[in-house]
């Protein structure tokens, strides 16, 4: 009897189970929902949505079921029934539907870890309310009187970190973003606070997009535990400036302070706390992500990092006076800066999902969106698409030449779309344009060690990447780069002093206006590696100028300018040859290029006799030189383009050499021959 109902009982839960199941695959709908799985019960397919993705590809769990439902799919996530869309359409219509169809909607624990009141679990006329009271932050206006600061604090991190013998990247620009982001949201010092606010920020975004179990020495756990110190700081700062308020207000809490004060305000001090925190995590994390991610990129391209620091250089040569600070016209005239920013957030994918909730049942093609369900738009399989993007999975800023998809589009949705379009994206764009401005013109750096990324499905970099960071004058890889031309000064100017070189005057046909005479130069320079200019065609003083070999500009007499360049010219070859074993003669200097750097780079041409045929052939070598302080050797080379070769060894020796070259091969084929008798020897027996 007992064995009967035991077996009953078992009967009756499988059953149980079954159904269960069966209605947790197959959830209810009016219409036809996307093909898909719902996973296990409870947990769904949260598990292989959170297994890490180490390429810059979409993630496995995406383009799996892509490939095996299409664009679009259901699935389950923390228990919560999902549409996915990697449909750009769908993705577009979902984002224009926003307040009639969808509205914003996060996973609960998305909620506890941002706050009920966060701005992203707002609707309406209260979300609207709070954008206008950032936007009067980060509109256009006030990020205009903001580019000094900006571009002061990216100037004081950079020296900070060319005096360190390494840094890491990722938490070193955080610790850029996140300082100038406090100084204009709360006024808040790190020099001057006795608590960190960044290391509570740190905890909670390392655990910010992990599995959602809160138990202590988990992420998630630490995220929460994160936030709860963070608040409390907020909301300490808050009570002092509220009990200590400042007769000018300047920062974005005297702003919230004096909401707070007006009768019938919908602002409560929960919903500007929650605020305040979003904006933090939001201006600096992703921020410090696309930043780390940009310089990584140049770091991999130097054709893009040529191009990217050419436009900066430009921008400084056509100022009137260098020393002054990035202008708003300035500013907007980085056309390439801005194709460059769009194409490190395109592979980015700093947001891997935004999602949003159905208000009611939405009928999408053939499929029903149901009532209540969560819709998950996926910007990196639009971004990854390659009937969207060729290459996709190339970093190549040109792709954006002539494209006005500088801000959200179907196909474009690193800043999101629809009436949430991210806020803060001129400030990011005018942080990333201006720090980058800084770095290609004053710096170069290169990556030690780490890089590695990793996706959970948030970006990480789980070695860090610790790199070292130099100013030109510093930085031999500098040094070895070609000096871009710049303009000095033009005829008529105050600081205007006419080279004894020049002989181009004003009557001289045909006549240059100075920004022709720059592209003269430069074309010059880039074509000839600064190694031949005809400075005939000049009226206006670059930073390259010949050099004479008859005058003592450089050293005292009797000694010439010539027999200093003949000097520095043989200590080249001297170099050269031993590093070639090569018996190159030194014959004479033709000519010589020189601009200043740090010292005086010298680019100069002299001949040199082959041993080989006896034939005299050019050479270049640029060396850098201060007279009884500096002597470096840079490099020296057979001039480029040549029609004859250059060999730098006796005929004989060379002769000798495929001698015994041929020797060593007929041995060689020798013994092959012997091992293969051997082997064919044993195999018999």
């Amino acid at each position: 009897m007992l064995c009967a109902l035991c077996i009953w009982v078992s009967l009756l839960l499988i059953s149980i189970i079954i159904v269960w199941f069966y209605k947790w695959s197959n959830p209810k709908c009016r219409g036809k929902l996307p093909p898909g799985s719902m996973g296990i019960p409870l947990l769904g397919e949260t598990i292989h949505f959170f297994k890490p993705n180490t390429t810059s590809d979409i993630s496995h769990f995406i383009k799996e079921r892509v490939k095996k439902y299409g664009p679009i799919f259901k699935t389950n996530l923390v228990g919560r029934p999902v549409i996915v869309s990697t449909d750009s359409d769908l993705s577009y219509f979902v984002f224009q539907q926003e307040g009639r169809c969808f509205q914003s909607w996060y996973p609960d624990t998305f909620t506890e870890i941002f706050g009920k009141q966060n701005v992203g679990s707002l609707h309406g006329f209260m979300y609207k309310y709070l954008k206008h009271m950032v936007l009067s932050l980060f509109g256009h206006e006030s990020l205009k009187k903001m580019l000094p600061e900006i571009e002061q604090s990216a100037c004081k991190k950079l020296e900070l970190w060319s005096n360190q013998d390494s840094f890491e990247l990722k938490d070193s620009t955080a610790s850029l973003i996140f300082d100038l982001t406090a100084k204009k949201l709360i006024s808040h010092d790190p020099e001057k606070s006795s608590e960190n606010l960044r290391e509570n920020f740190v905890a909670f975004i390392r655990g910010l997009i992990s599995f959602p179990i809160d138990i202590p020495g988990t992420a998630y756990h630490k995220c929460l535990k994160g936030r709860e110190k963070a608040m409390k700081m907020l909301r300490n700062m808050l009570e002092e400036r509220r009990e200590k308020p400042r007769e000018n207000p300047s920062d974005f809490f005297d702003y919230v302070i004096e909401e707070l004060k007006k009768e019938g305000t919908i602002l409560t001090e929960e919903i500007a706390l929650d605020l305040m925190f979003v904006l933090l995590f939001a201006s600096f994390e992703t921020t410090s992500l696309a930043l780390t991610l940009a310089i990584k990129f140049l770091s991999g391209n130097p054709s893009v990092l040529k191009r990217l620091t050419e436009e900066h250089e430009a921008i400084l040569r056509n100022r009137e006076e260098a020393d002054t600070g990035i202008t708003w016209k300035e500013y907007k005239s980085m056309t390439y800066t801005f194709q460059f920013i769009n194409e490190t957030v395109r592979l980015a994918n700093i947001v891997p999902a935004i999602f949003r909730k159905a208000l009611r049942d939405i009928q999408y093609k053939d499929y029903t969106i149901p009532a209540g369900w969560a819709v998950m738009v996926c910007p990196p399989a639009v971004h990854m698409n390659p009937d969207k993007y060729q290459d996709p999975l190339v970093f190549n800023p040109s792709r954006w030449e002539g494209s006005e998809s500088t801000n959200a589009s179907k196909n474009f949705l690193a800043f999101g779309g629809g009436m949430r379009f991210c806020v803060g994206t001129d400030f990011t764009k005018v942080q990333m344009a201006v720090f980058l401005h800084s770095l290609v013109t004053k710096y170069r750096w290169e990556e030690i060690s780490g890089g590695n990324i990793i996706r959970t499905p948030g970006l990480q970099f789980p070695n860090g990447i610790n790199s070292l960071i130099q100013r030109h004058s510093l930085s031999k890889s500098w040094r070895e780069w070609l000096e871009p031309a710049f303009l000095l000064w033009r005829p008529g100017g105050d600081r205007y002093e006419r080279p004894p070189y020049m002989t181009r005057t004003e009557k001289d046909k045909p006549q240059y206006t100075p920004e022709q005479e720059y592209a003269i130069m430069d074309e010059q320079v880039n074509e000839s590696d600064g190694f031949d200019i005809n400075f005939s065609l000049f009226r206006c003083v670059f930073n390259y100028h010949p050099a004479t070999l008859d005058t003592h500009h450089f050293v005292d007499e009797p000694e010439t300018d010539g027999d200093l360049l003949i000097r520095l010219s043989q200590g080249s070859l001297d170099g050269y040859n031993l590093e070639n074993s090569t018996q190159f003669e030194f014959v004479k200097v033709v000519r010589a290029n020189y601009h200043w750097s740090s010292a005086i780079m010298f680019l100069i041409t002299f001949q040199v006799k082959d041993p080989y045929d006896g034939l005299i052939k050019p050479f270049q070598a640029r060396v850098r030189h201060a007279e009884g302080v500096l002597l470096e050797y840079v490099f020296c080379r057979p001039e480029p383009g040549q029609k004859v070769e250059c060999v730098g060894t006796v005929k004989t020796d060379v002769q000798k050499d495929l001698e015994k070259d041929a020797k060593r091969k007929r041995l060689e084929k020798d013994v092959e021959k012997d091992a293969e008798k051997d082997a064919k020897k044993q195999s018999l027996e």
